[in-house]
């Protein structure tokens, strides 16, 4: 698999979709990671791809973070706007071992039909920004078990770690959506299994505990 190959596609197709939707597009690349962005009148998108396997997640991995507030720098996971939108979306958003420019493309525009789909909810969001920053960095906090007394004190320095911190633990979230034993199971529809597995972690995320109400409401049928 040709990673820059697809990455060049990857591009070609967010410029693409940016000119004919009236968005600005811009990527910034290394060796490891590449992200493309599309900036809108009032969000933006930042798709990450993995041009290498990582500690945590395949190579050749998609997926995109949602910026609510394009003048901060901190941002969202669809899954987490599905939690807030409380909408009944249980599909998956994150996807691995990309191996042809055919796929990327669909990978690209199954999460473009979220967006555009979603548009009024995620838009009813916005308001709110404030109060789901602190709702996910206090998520951030109880799932990935940090102290606050690491956290600096001066308020632009506490900022600029929780966002530094935040990036990090995206990585974390795209492995619990790609290769987590339990992820892989409720894909394959063993529900039992994904519940299972779900229940040896010692926190979730608060998108996981709604999917895991909905295996259980498929159980109980």
């Amino acid at each position: 698999m040709n990673t820059e190959w697809l990455s060049q596609h990857l591009k070609k197709t967010v410029y693409e979709y940016a000119f004919y939707h009236g968005a600005t597009a811009y990527c910034k690349k290394d060796v490891v990671l590449d992200r493309y962005y599309l900036e809108f009148e009032k969000i933006k998108l930042e798709f990450i791809y993995s041009k290498r396997e990582r500690e945590l997640y395949p190579i050749s991995t998609l997926y995109c973070r949602v910026y609510l507030d394009k003048s901060d720098n901190f941002f969202f996971e669809i899954p987490d706007l599905i939690y807030y939108t409380d909408v009944l979306d249980y599909h998956c958003y994150y996807f691995a071992f990309i191996e042809s420019k055919k796929r990327m493309s669909a990978c690209f525009n199954y999460i473009m039909d979220f967006f555009e789909f979603r548009k009024e909810e995620i838009d009813e969001l916005l308001p709110q920004y404030e109060e789901l920053k602190a709702l996910k960095t206090e998520e951030i906090k109880r799932v990935y078990l940090f102290d606050d007394n690491i956290i600096p004190k001066n308020e632009d320095k506490k900022e600029e770690f929780i966002e530094n911190f935040a990036e990090r633990v995206s990585f974390f979230t795209a492995s619990r959506f790609t290769t987590s034993p339990a992820y892989i199971a409720y894909l394959k529809g063993d529900f039992e299994k994904a519940v299972e597995e779900y229940k040896k972690y010692d926190e979730l995320l608060d998108s996981e505990k709604r999917l895991i109400e909905f295996i259980d409401g498929k159980n109980e049928h």
